[in-house]
């Protein structure tokens, strides 16, 4: 009998070992199915170490080549974050926020100059558009940049940085700590990240998370410019950035933050007031959060600032530097056609873009309607010649005279681009000799576009 037990308690114990060894298998086949690029101990900007929890970089696996040059593929879900782009390298950077209960890494292409980071007086982050291809759009305003070093902020030891928005179904493309977003156009509008498990960070937090960063004069001592630049879904995401964005490190460091706006389907409204007809009884979600201030749905993880109020958040937005650079031509009625967009100004997003420029003028003081008179829309409790001559004024949804009253005396130190001959092309906005200008030029240097 003790030489039965013993031979079932070996049994047991090699069965356990088996076990342990097919775990140990399986989790060495999901390590293999997932290349990762270490950091170089050589290059400058690596330095080999991991630092986590503030505004520095924390290196952590990232796809190799191997992984990126797997085919595309045919869906719209990422598979590998793309190749990588000539004169940049792979690089994640730690976020945590107080509202969430894990931090997450953002996976990024980073400009492999200038050399020494302390040297960099400007920095250049560029947002991608809704195919999250962050590396095309790297390398398309790195191109940009090199044909205007010498111009405003385009230095030559410019910082050249592009983020990338994952969907938790890009899962193939990034790893355990990086931050994904369930839904794919979440990040669009500031929404919380869901993975990983426990961290729940907006994508403003991320914004805020670079700014801060090359704001840091410890860091970058000789930083004189912070660049935002987004273009389509980029762009979305900065238009409600610029409106909800905490106070920026930025301004306290007397560094100029200026954030350049193309091509978004939508923007923010402060008021009730629309530049087109639309059905308010069917269309229920045209007065609330994406497309305004109501029903706000990032309180627990981005709180607003200025007590949410409508009226300070629009004088606060109004100083800002804040350039929309907009495609005359961008009117193929794709992108966000749902109703509460096209009450922005119909399916064109050319039209909705110039609605909006004519809309926060007149809000801010009627007397701009001298310049925004000829754009696309009609505003009639902002600008009462356009109810008197509007036939279809009546159907329009117009804040109330009371409502509107605090918002006047605002003047608005935006600046307003219409590029001839580019529609929804990154390229074609931005590789335009006005687009360029609203990128790096001094904010006193630009001159607004007059209505087609």
């Amino acid at each position: 009998m003790p030489a039965v037990r013993c031979l079932r308690a070996s049994l047991a114990a090699l069965v356990v070992v088996a076990y342990i060894a097919s775990l140990a298998l399986a989790s060495l086949s999901r390590r293999s199915d997932r290349a990762f690029l270490r950091p170089s101990r050589r290059h400058p900007l690596l330095g080999g170490t991991r630092e986590r929890n503030d505004a520095s970089a924390a290196f952590l696996p990232l796809p190799l080549p191997a992984a990126l040059s797997q085919k595309k593929h045919k869906s719209k879900d990422l598979t590998t974050v793309g190749d990588r782009p000539a004169g940049a390298y792979a690089r994640n950077f730690h976020v945590t926020s107080p509202h969430s209960l894990r931090g997450g890494d953002v996976f990024t292409w980073y400009s492999k100059t200038p050399h020494a980071e302390a040297d960099a007086e400007a920095a250049l982050i560029v947002v991608h558009g809704k195919r999250r291809n962050a590396g095309h759009y790297w390398s398309v305003f790195n191109k940009i940049w090199s044909d205007h070093v010498g111009i405003g902020s385009a230095r030559s030891n410019t910082v050249r940085v592009a983020p990338l928005f994952f969907s938790i179904h890009d899962a193939q493309a990034y790893n355990d700590s990086s931050l994904a977003w369930g839904n794919s156009n979440g990040w669009q509008t500031g929404d919380a990240s869901s993975h990983p498990l426990g961290a729940t960070i907006s994508s403003f937090t991320v914004l805020d998370y670079f700014v801060e960063l090359f704001s840091d004069r410890k860091k970058f001592p000789k930083m004189k410019y912070i660049t935002l630049a987004g273009h389509g879904a980029g762009g979305q995401l900065l238009a409600r950035y610029a409106v909800v964005g905490h106070t920026q490190p930025a301004d306290k460091a007397g560094i100029s933050l200026r954030m350049v706006i193309s091509d978004p389907s939508s923007h923010v409204y402060f008021t009730q007031d629309r530049p087109v007809p639309f059905d308010r009884e069917s269309c229920k979600g045209w007065n609330s959060w994406r497309y305004a201030l109501r029903d706000y749905s990032l309180s627990r993880t981005y709180p607003l600032p200025e007590g949410g109020s409508p009226v300070k958040l629009f004088k606060r937005y109004a100083k800002r530097d804040v350039r929309y650079v907009v495609g005359e031509d961008d009117v193929k009625p794709n992108g966000d056609q749902s109703c509460m967009a096209q009450a922005l100004g119909g399916p064109e997003r050319t039209k909705r873009n110039q609605a909006y420029w004519k809309y926060i003028n007149l809000l801010g003081d009627s007397r701009a309607n001298a310049e925004v008179a000829h754009f696309f829309g009609d505003f009639p409790a902002l600008d009462k010649d356009t109810a008197q001559r509007s036939a279809h004024s009546r159907n329009i949804s117009a804040s109330t005279e009371r409502a509107a009253s605090p918002f006047k005396g605002t003047k608005v130190a935006h600046k307003f681009a219409l590029v001839s001959g580019a529609g929804h092309q990154v390229k074609e906005v931005y590789g335009s000799e006005l687009g360029s200008n609203f990128l790096f030029e001094d904010r006193d240097k630009l001159d607004n576009s007059p209505a087609p």
